[in-house]
């Protein structure tokens, strides 16, 4: 899954626990055997949020570039980039 991800939790309604965000976390660093992964540019606003992203962040931790911005910085930062060498010419 080499490709660009954008997570945009601005209009998020916050029905996580935090064994729901430990999931989602475990998942996503159990897809390391997919490496090469596509960056992670997440879009968070509000404390909740933030915090659930931050903890996200921490366990998914892996060889990728993931970083929390507001939208409009997530968008610049992912794209464009040269995906040819994953085998994917889409662009953001």
């Amino acid at each position: 899954m080499g490709y660009p991800k954008l997570i945009d939790t601005q209009e998020a309604v916050h029905h996580f626990s935090d064994d729901d965000i430990m999931t989602m976390g475990a998942r996503a660093q159990a897809y390391a055997v997919y490496d090469p992964r596509g960056p992670i540019a997440i879009a968070a606003t509000d404390l909740v949020s933030i915090e659930h992203m931050r903890r996200f962040i921490n366990l998914a931790v892996g060889d990728r570039p993931i970083r929390l911005f507001v939208v409009e910085e997530a968008r610049a930062w992912l794209g464009p980039r040269d995906l040819t060498s994953i085998g994917d010419s889409t662009r953001l």
